[in-house]
């Protein structure tokens, strides 16, 4: 054990000696920390900053009148829930072709219309297959796949808060 210190000794005492063998064993030792720090600092809460999304929602709900004679219209109320919510960048647009044309286009990442149907679907108990409809842009990002999981769930959420 004595020789493992002696020599350890003597390998110190020459890095002091000659500078740039301590300068590179100094980056050895640091570099890979810095690289560690920088890349778990990018990736650290990627979905913080999800407001700036631009994602377009319409509206073409027609509305269902309940079996005590109210007219109601779910997508307005679900449009009311997210006009509240910054989480993500909303932008609410008036007819379904707007929304469309703007994704294709590149103006909006996604866009969620709101079918005619969709108070019908909630409290009626008619056959509807389609409630919401979700076009998204055609390129590739790296968090777009989890994005759209989020904003899914979002939507979920923000819809069953309004009922």
């Amino acid at each position: 054990m004595r020789t493992i210190f002696r020599i350890f000794k003597s390998d110190v005492k020459g890095l002091w000696r000659n500078k740039l063998a301590l300068l590179i064993a100094l980056a050895i030792c640091v570099l890979p920390s810095l690289y560690a720090w920088f890349n778990i600092y990018s990736n650290w809460d990627p979905y913080s900053n999800t407001g700036t999304i631009p994602v377009a929602v319409v509206s073409v709900d027609k509305g269902y009148t309940k079996s005590d004679g109210e007219f109601v219209v779910m997508g307005d109320t679900v449009i009311d829930n997210l006009k509240e919510n910054d989480k993500i960048g909303w932008q609410f647009v008036k007819t379904e072709d707007d929304a469309v044309d703007g994704v294709y286009s590149g103006d909006y990442y996604a866009a969620i219309v709101i079918g005619e149907n969709f108070s019908e679907s909630m409290y009626g108990f008619a056959d509807n297959d389609l409630l919401l409809r979700i076009l998204k842009m055609r390129r590739r990002i790296q968090l777009l796949p989890r994005l759209r999981i989020q904003q899914k769930e979002h939507c979920r959420q923000v819809l069953m808060k309004s009922l």
